[in-house]
């Protein structure tokens, strides 16, 4: 299966959140161009610029090797335009801000929580989890589906937002909410 771009596989919104993901969730690094060559129609993909960029990975299963192709997210081809770029700019902007003022993102334990996710568990979207560091503890949850989700555990998000939101137990599409604990 030839590498398909984030955006070709989950979509704008799908993008949105898989990023606020990368940059919230323990042991990731997120890699983001220079952005020079944001959004210009003539750009070829980064594996025609880097050469080989190993984002597949492997899983052995006793003597049987399965390769899973890697996942590209290029904001170039579907940021078209000045403001949809701009909106992309600040959207990185904020998530770079955030992960840069706040240790826990980036030093901080990573445990995962129950949002108690009110919907059929095959059709959960929900990923929250928080971050400590020191005695600095912050959570944070992420819907990485196409609809709205109420938490039975929304409390664990009481506090004034650092980041996102939630509106009475409701998680929006393709957002998040990150929170201090202290």
């Amino acid at each position: 299966m030839p590498r398909a771009a984030g955006f070709n596989r989950f979509g704008d919104g799908g993008v949105l959140a898989v990023n606020q993901l990368i940059f919230l969730a323990g042991h990731t690094i997120p890699f983001l161009l220079t952005g020079q060559e944001f959004g210009a129609v003539n750009r070829p993909s980064i594996h025609t610029r880097l050469g080989t960029c190993g984002k597949s990975r492997r899983v052995r299963q006793g003597d049987i090797v399965k390769e899973f192709p890697g996942i590209e997210f290029e904001g170039n081809l579907f940021a078209r335009g000045r403001l949809r770029r701009r909106g992309w700019y600040e959207f990185y902007k904020d998530l770079i801000t955030l992960r840069l003022k706040n240790t826990e993102l980036t030093q901080g334990s990573f445990r995962l929580l129950e949002s108690g996710e009110q919907c059929p568990e095959n059709k959960r979207t929900v990923v929250a989890f928080e971050r400590k560091h020191g005695d600095s503890l912050m959570r944070c949850a992420v819907n990485l589906g196409p609809e709205s989700r109420k938490l039975a555990h929304a409390s664990l998000f009481q506090y004034k937002p650092l980041y996102g939101a939630i509106s009475e137990g409701v998680l929006p599409p393709f957002t998040s909410v990150v929170v201090r604990c202290d």
